[in-house]
């Protein structure tokens, strides 16, 4: 049972696996097995019961006190917690007994990285990666520990690991070529760039695609149909594709869209002269719809609300507490000349109450909400006079139309949001940040001073 459940568990398949090792259990041998009580915490941990992995995990230490795997297992467990300080401990545990263990390097260099001390992260994805040089989710986690730390030269090479790992976001479409190479080939005549990750890293580097453009003779972009409105009046590719019709393609060669950084190493520096000069609008008619609806309320400030990701996303440890609930906004309600409108769509929407849309949200809501697709949402952004935000697709959204933006960091923010990794990537953004994890209440009290006094602007 414990090994057909050790399958399931490898396959995804958690349920079932949870059953296999249950069974296992309440065998007369089973029930004295650390090995069945750790695989067992694993699956608890799936299903995002951590307490009842916690305590299988004692039972198997009591029976087995050095059993490293369950010591490692155990760090796992309470970083999900956020127990930080306990797991970096039981982490430094079950390396003392098994220094040459890749996997809890690992563990500890993502306890460090939740913690915000880089240093000691990126120590420990070295070690990992010294243990086990091919193993892409290693390098992948030490490509970003190295973009934060502002070391992009050096990033580059490993984060193409990104597409390989066990974890990995796949493209959006696969293409029937071969990828380009860049450092190794010249840049091919005719080119296929596409989309891979959330719709806010496309947002983020379609930027950087005049800089390829300039390069090849002709730069084709395949990508989800939500991005085919703004790309094509961005007027940056000379085509775009969706990946229904991926075979009408021209390019000789492809390149996934993060592989930007490959093709020009020194790209983050060139983020705000890039963003300057798409000089982005949306259609003015668009603009002018939602104007004429918020000068309904006066002289008020619009103030766009946007509070959750993408929830599968933030399943990462690196994306974990990345988002807010509506809740923590509340304290807003009270300001006084200004009107609230949530930009929020899908996932995070059901916090709305019946009296958020009374008493708090402007009366033309229901418009916003039937109104989803990116260029409209453009549009409200850019009749926005300021947007709160968490990091998220709207983030970037707001940056590309030029929105005031009071951006609302996770203690340990994503790379991408870091000073030294890409400084200016948003000049309108102002990026406020938790001091300690999990802990909103003082940045909503600092973007209350700021909308009362007018210091959204840079």
């Amino acid at each position: 049972m414990n090994e057909l459940g050790a399958i399931q568990l490898s396959g995804g398949e958690i349920d079932a696996a949870l059953g296999s090792f249950e069974r296992a259990l309440s065998q007369a041998e089973g029930s004295q097995c650390p090995q069945v009580l750790n695989n067992l915490a694993c699956a608890l941990l799936e299903l995002h019961r951590p307490e009842e992995a916690l305590q299988r995990l004692d039972q198997a230490l009591t029976l087995e006190p050095g059993y490293v795997q369950a010591l490692r297992q155990r760090g796992v467990v309470l970083q999900a917690m956020g127990r930080l300080s306990a797991a970096r401990d039981e982490l430094l545990k079950s390396l003392a007994l098994q220094p040459a263990d890749p996997k809890a390097w690992v563990n500890l260099a993502l306890v460090h990285q939740e913690c915000d001390a880089l240093d000691e992260a990126l120590e420990c994805a070295l070690k990992a990666l010294e243990l086990n040089p091919d193993d892409h989710s290693i390098r992948w986690l030490l490509a970003t520990l190295l973009l934060a730390c502002g070391r992009a030269q050096e990033a580059w090479p490993l984060f193409e690991s990104r597409l390989f790992a066990e974890n990995a976001i796949g493209l959006y479409a696969y293409p029937d070529l071969e990828v380009w190479l860049p450092g190794s080939q010249p840049p091919p005549a005719s080119l296929l760039v596409v989309a891979e990750q959330g719709l806010g890293d496309c947002l983020m580097w379609m930027r950087f695609l005049p800089l390829l453009r300039a390069q090849c003779h002709r730069l084709e972009f395949c990508g989800p149909p939500a991005l085919q409105p703004l790309v094509d009046d961005l007027g940056i590719v000379d085509r775009f594709l969706v990946p229904e019709a991926l075979e009408e393609t021209t390019a000789e060669r492809f390149l996934p869209l993060l592989s930007l950084g490959l093709a020009l190493p020194d790209v983050l520096p060139q983020a705000p002269a890039c963003l300057r000069a798409l000089g982005y609008q949306p259609p003015p008619e668009r603009i002018a719809r939602w104007r004429q609806l918020r000068q309904s309320a006066g002289e008020s400030l619009l103030v766009g609300l946007h509070w959750q990701g993408n929830p599968q996303a933030e399943g990462r440890s690196h994306l974990r507490g990345r988002s807010m609930p509506l809740e923590a906004l509340r304290p807003l309600q009270e300001l006084q000349g200004c009107q609230w409108v949530s930009l929020q769509y899908g996932a995070g929407v059901e916090q709305i109450c019946a009296a958020d849309r009374q008493d708090w949200l402007v009366p033309w809501q229901g418009l916003v909400d039937e109104a989803p697709g990116l260029v409209d949402r453009a549009a409200l952004l850019a009749a926005c006079d300021v947007l709160v935000t968490t990091d998220s697709m709207v983030a970037h959204l707001a940056g590309l139309v030029g929105t005031p933006t009071l951006l609302l960091l996770h203690h340990c923010p994503e790379w991408r949001w870091r000073p030294d990794a890409s400084p200016g990537l948003y000049p309108n953004h102002i990026a406020l940040r938790q001091e300690l994890p999990g802990d909103w209440r003082p940045l909503v009290v600092d973007v209350a001073a700021r909308l009362r006094t007018g210091r959204w602007h840079r």
